[in-house]
């Protein structure tokens, strides 16, 4: 399980769940403990509540709509 840790004054939480990366950062550790059972339940229910995008993300999404129609 993924904890929240400190970086500098805010709390920065990462969390994985069922493949879905997701993460964000908060005031305190109990907000960060409570945004991480949200998104364990959104996820796992199958709803995405934010989903971290990668570049090759961009690239076949690129490679679909705009390479397609060169």
């Amino acid at each position: 399980m993924a904890s929240p840790y400190k970086d500098g004054k805010r709390w920065r939480h990462r969390l994985m769940v069922q493949g879905v990366r997701v993460s964000g950062t908060f005031d305190t550790k109990a907000a960060a403990l409570k945004w991480e059972t949200e998104q364990r339940v959104a996820l796992s229910s199958g709803l995405r509540v934010s989903v971290t995008k990668t570049c090759a993300d961009a690239f076949r999404r690129y490679e679909l709509f705009v390479c397609s129609q060169k």
